[in-house]
């Protein structure tokens, strides 16, 4: 199946998804906790940046916005969405959170711990604003629009109701990521093109 005719839009919550692998040797003598000496470290893009990984690799073209944050975390973001070429990710970039980032510790292949850096604040209406204004800008040049929300804040009651009824307005499908298979999503697209 041949899906780069499409243009999809994900609206949701990215983060950085970080997997640091190492070896477990030996108990703390500080703690009664394992010492993992680290290995290699892994980055992807996770959350609704895992959503348009997966557009992508399917061939469609794929367009990511959400909240990162100006910090190294939401450059490291960025520079790891924009090796895709399949991918554009005009984020709304925010002062007042960090980069939503999960870092796993794993050890002979069973994650350890898993550490999560973000802000619990809810979304601030110039946060708000912005998304609406970066909706409004790339939604009339897409063919649908997928919903991902991690419980993050970016799809707030105002963000989820604009995109919604401007979706609804341009005769763009809209559909939940957890509720759908994103290849038998683009394949109704297709057929209903």
């Amino acid at each position: 199946m041949d899906f780069s005719h499409l243009s999809i839009l994900t609206v949701g919550d990215v983060m950085l998804d970080r997997f640091v692998h190492g070896e477990i040797e030996r108990i703390s003598p500080e703690a009664p906790v394992p010492v993992l000496r680290l290995d290699q470290t892994r980055e992807m893009a996770g959350g609704a940046g895992n959503v348009v990984a997966n557009l992508a690799s399917l061939g469609a073209n794929a367009v990511l916005v959400g909240i990162c944050g100006s910090d190294p975390a939401g450059i490291r973001l960025r520079r790891l969405l924009e090796k895709n070429p399949r991918i554009s990710a005009p984020l709304v970039e925010s002062e007042e959170r960090p980069t939503i980032t999960k870092t796993r510790f794993i050890a002979e292949r069973q994650q350890v711990v898993r550490t999560d850096r973000e802000s619990r604040a809810p979304t601030s209406q110039a946060e708000e604003m912005a998304l609406i204004k970066t909706i409004d800008e790339v939604l009339p040049t897409v063919d649908a629009v997928i919903l991902s929300d991690y419980g993050k804040g970016v799809l707030t009651r105002s963000v989820l109701a604009h995109t919604i009824a401007l979706a609804r307005s341009l005769e763009k499908p809209v559909s939940p990521a957890h509720r759908c298979r994103i290849c038998g999503l683009i394949s109704k697209w297709r057929r209903e093109s």
